[in-house]
């Protein structure tokens, strides 16, 4: 077995309790209030400038959510792995979410999944990747690749696939 494969059997035989779906609806929240605290800036005006001039689909929301969020340097930080989840996972899962018509558990399941690849990656890499490259871009990739395996029902071997394009 593969460690991505590993990976993946951790995270989605991991038990999910009804406190950790409070902490990602607590996480989501903190997501959205740092995107508006981001949208109230001067790079928030031109990157909603953006978006009102552009065919805003998913993936086009899920970069000015994600962008905003991180904008002011209030967002979450996950100090083992260097890393800031939120501007990076919720942003897609919200968009995705929408696309599918996700519901909230689905939603926040899918927030804990990508959470946890993302963390743990970061936190495998560790904090000297830190010294040359910026752990939330490259670590934050399969945090999203695994909530959107999560959302999608995607099967191991895909999901295995998704987190292996977001490697690349």
């Amino acid at each position: 077995m593969s460690l991505t494969q590993e990976l993946i059997e951790l995270i989605r035989n991991k038990p999910v309790s009804d406190r950790d779906l409070q902490q990602a609806a607590l996480f989501t929240l903190d997501a959205i209030a740092c995107a508006y605290a981001g949208s109230r800036t001067e790079v928030g005006d031109v990157l909603r400038s953006w978006a009102s001039s552009s065919d805003m689909d998913s993936k086009r929301q899920a970069l000015l959510m994600g962008a905003l969020t991180h904008i002011t340097e209030t967002d979450d930080l996950h100090r083992a792995s260097v890393t800031h989840p939120g501007c990076v996972v919720v942003p897609a899962v919200l968009a995705l979410g929408e696309k599918l018509g996700a519901d909230a558990p689905r939603m926040l399941h899918a927030i804990l999944h990508g959470f946890e690849a993302m963390c743990r990656i970061g936190a495998a890499v560790g904090p000297a990747h830190y010294r040359v490259w910026h752990n939330t871009a490259t670590c934050g990739p399969f945090g999203s690749a695994m909530a959107g395996a999560c959302l999608l029902g995607l099967p191991a071997d895909q999901a295995v696939n998704a987190l292996g394009n977001a490697g690349t």
